[in-house]
């Protein structure tokens, strides 16, 4: 995870000082404050579509709070599908000294985090799981291992959580299958 300077990194209003504040308000065990805070990320770091530099550093901290903690709330998961599904004008961000695309790099942390994922996804609760689903196709767009893992997980399940997952399966082979239609006329 890179270290990251948020007086240097730039939202839809302008500057990030404050961005890790309502990072952590996104991981509260009060869902009003964690409600409020994706509202306020998505109008800061995704605005309607666009993606901000702000961006990269919040991908990291869940990430690193997802590797730590094993879970994240719905909310969370549901910001890092708006921010994989946002795009710059060409923005970049320096990581470890090397200057990248934005887009590239938030799109390539959050594509990592499929292994860690595959740990998780068994205790997740059932709207974490929906926040987490919506990440997952976005995913499963580029990578078979998401149907994968869901199948997997999709075999122990039972109740709302089976019927949850059943879904996804399917709604991953269609992502999958939409996002790989032209391989074959290459």
């Amino acid at each position: 995870m890179a270290d990251w300077n948020w007086e240097e990194l730039d939202t839809s209003i302008g500057g990030a000082e404050k961005i890790p504040e309502w990072v952590q308000r996104l991981l509260s065990q009060d869902a009003k404050i964690r409600e409020n805070a994706l509202q306020t990320l998505l109008c800061y770091v995704a605005n309607q579509g666009s993606l901000y530099t702000a961006a990269a550093g919040v991908v990291d901290v869940l990430l690193d709070y997802l590797g730590s903690v094993g879970r994240l709330p719905a909310e969370a998961w549901h910001l890092m599908n708006y921010i994989f599904g946002a795009v710059s004008c060409d923005a970049t961000v320096v990581v470890e000294g090397r200057t990248v695309s934005l887009d590239g790099y938030v799109k390539a942390r959050i594509t990592s985090l499929l292994p860690l994922v595959d740990e998780v996804v068994a205790d997740v609760t059932i709207e974490e799981l929906d926040g987490l689903t919506w990440v997952l196709m976005r995913l499963a767009e580029r990578s078979f291992a998401v149907i994968e893992i869901l199948e997997k997980h999709l075999s122990s399940a039972m109740g709302e959580r089976r019927a949850s997952l059943v879904q996804a399966v399917a709604d991953a082979r269609d992502a999958w299958e939409e996002g790989n239609q032209f391989l074959g006329d290459v």
